[in-house]
C-alpha cells in the first residue's frame, strides 16, 4: 500500500536526488531590491545580518543605504518646512479674508467706483482664490496625516464650501469658464479624491 515516487531524470539520463537543496538567494541582491522599493530600514537589517558572511560587499552596500536614508530624511525635512510655511500663509489669510464677500457679486460696484476715480485695478486678487492656491501648495507638501487634518480644519471647510457655492452660481449664469478657473480647478487639485470636484473640472 506504500506508493513510491521515482525521482525525475536529468537530460543525461541520471536520476536526481529527491531532496534538493533550496536555491540560496544572495542577501545583498535582496537588499538592493528593498532599496529600489524604498524600504531602507528592511534593507539595512538584511545587510547587517549578512555582514559576517559577505564582508566588504556588505559594508559597501551599508554605506550606500546610509546615504539614501540621509537623502530621504533631508527631503522629508524640506517638505515639512515647506508645509509649515504654507500653514503660516493660510493663518494670515484666515485673519484677512472675509468669506461673506463675493468679489464677483460686487464687481460692478468696483467698476463704477474705479471709473469715477480713474484708478482701475483689473487684476485685484480674489481672496478666496488666494486661499485655494495656498491650500494646493499645502496639500502638495503635506503627509497623509497633515492633509487629513488640513481638510478637517473648520476654516478650510468653510473656504471649500464657499467655493462650491460660488461656482454653482457662476454655472447657473452660464459662466462655466469662470467657475472652472476660479474654483473647480483648485478644488480638484486640493482634494482629487472628491469626485464632485473632479467631475466638474473634467467637464
Amino acid at each position: 500500500g506504500v506508493s513510491i515516487t521515482s525521482a525525475p531524470a536529468t537530460p543525461g539520463g541520471e536520476t536526481r536526488a529527491a531532496t534538493e537543496q533550496p536555491v540560496q538567494v544572495d542577501p545583498l541582491v535582496e537588499a538592493c531590491r528593498l532599496i529600489y522599493q524604498g524600504q531602507f530600514s528592511a534593507a539595512a537589517d538584511l545587510v547587517r545580518a549578512a555582514r559576517a558572511s559577505q564582508g566588504q560587499r556588505a559594508e559597501q552596500l551599508e554605506r550606500i543605504i546610509d546615504r539614501y536614508e540621509q537623502i530621504a530624511q533631508r527631503r522629508q525635512a524640506d517638505r515639512a518646512e515647506a508645509y509649515a510655511k504654507q500653514r503660516k500663509e493660510l493663518d494670515k489669510l484666515q485673519a484677512a479674508v472675509d468669506l461673506s464677500v463675493d468679489p464677483a457679486a460686487t464687481a460692478w460696484k468696483d467698476d463704477e467706483s474705479d471709473d469715477a476715480s480713474g484708478s482701475a485695478e483689473p487684476n485685484e486678487p480674489n481672496d478666496v482664490t488666494d486661499v485655494l492656491v495656498v491650500l494646493v501648495r499645502a496639500t502638495e507638501y503635506a503627509n497623509d496625516q497633515q492633509k487629513a487634518a488640513l481638510l478637517a480644519d473648520p476654516f478650510v471647510q468653510k473656504v471649500l464650501q464657499v467655493s462650491v457655492d460660488r461656482s454653482v452660481i457662476l454655472e447657473a449664469e452660464g459662466k462655466w469658464l469662470d467657475a472652472y478657473t476660479g474654483y473647480y480647478y483648485w478644488l480638484s487639485a486640493i482634494d482629487p479624491n472628491n469626485t464632485g470636484y473632479s467631475d466638474h473640472a473634467d467637464e
